[in-house]
């Protein structure tokens, strides 16, 4: 006889979309799982709006995005992804992008919000040409402050791999795993609960440091390295944050996604 009092096993969310769009338009779409990709009309280059259908993300859920642009392509996503209280397993996402000849790619996502209790796991993979531009925003939140909620037990393993023509160009690895996220906070980054990684790829980048730094401000810092504009923004919350990403991605990707308005 089963044992009815016995841990319910939890069913796992898996997702995986892909889109590849050519100098004539979409060429390519998959979506399977909790993956869904729009695809609103409107002025100017493509975009295509990613839905985790799944409403969150937990204990063992997986998702895969990947993107191939053959032309000019802006990525974001519907909302937030919400990380909840995993018991065990990470959740995971990867992400991979791709980049060909005079395409210019914008990774533009909502914000990551980490929950008390969260394990995360993500990676972004992106390989571009030789002259091709690539844009990697990536906002994180711990806890929505509005609502009253302290973060302090997390865990996050963040790595980034950028590579332009076959070579390395960025590279992080991030490891944070903690029982006092407050205290953590506090140390290196003056109490902020909302922090942003930008990358900007490309032959303008340096033209653009000056205008970038004007619109940080003192909420972070920013440098230009070759080819490669790296920006740190960091905020007491995601509203205050925004009210720097928007200028920064309009400056950088020439157009904000509707769905990032403020």
């Amino acid at each position: 006889m089963p044992n009815m009092l016995a841990d319910p096993v939890h069913q796992r969310s898996r997702g995986h979309g892909r889109i590849v769009v050519g100098p004539r338009g979409l060429t390519g779409l998959r979506q399977e799982g909790s993956a869904r990709i729009g695809l609103p009309h409107g002025p100017g280059s493509m975009q295509a709006v990613l839905v985790n259908t799944s409403g969150g993300m937990t204990s063992g859920d997986r998702m895969l995005w990947e993107a191939e642009a053959g032309a000019d392509l802006t990525l974001t996503t519907q909302a937030c992804e919400r990380i909840y209280r995993c018991d065990d397993d990470s959740a995971e996402t990867t992400v991979r992008l791709t980049a060909g000849t005079g395409a210019r790619l914008a990774w533009l996502p909502q914000e990551t919000l980490l929950f008390e209790g969260a394990r995360y796991r993500r990676r972004i993979e992106a390989e571009i040409a030789p002259d091709a531009e690539l844009l990697v925003v990536e906002p994180l939140l711990f806890g929505r402050l509005a609502m009253g909620e302290t973060v302090r037990r997390v865990e996050l393993r963040d790595d980034w791999r950028l590579a332009r023509g076959g070579r390395l160009l960025h590279a992080e690895a991030l490891r944070l795993a903690t029982d006092d996220l407050p205290a953590e906070l506090e140390a290196a980054a003056q109490g902020a609960c909302a922090l942003a990684t930008v990358v900007f790829i490309s032959a303008r980048a340096e033209g653009m440091l000056a205008e970038t730094r004007r619109i940080i401000g003192q909420t972070g810092g920013a440098s230009v390295i070759g080819d490669k504009l790296v920006c740190r923004l960091m905020a007491p919350d995601g509203y205050e944050l925004r009210k720097r990403l928007v200028p920064l991605v309009s400056l950088l990707a020439g157009d904000v996604p509707r769905l990032w308005r403020l």
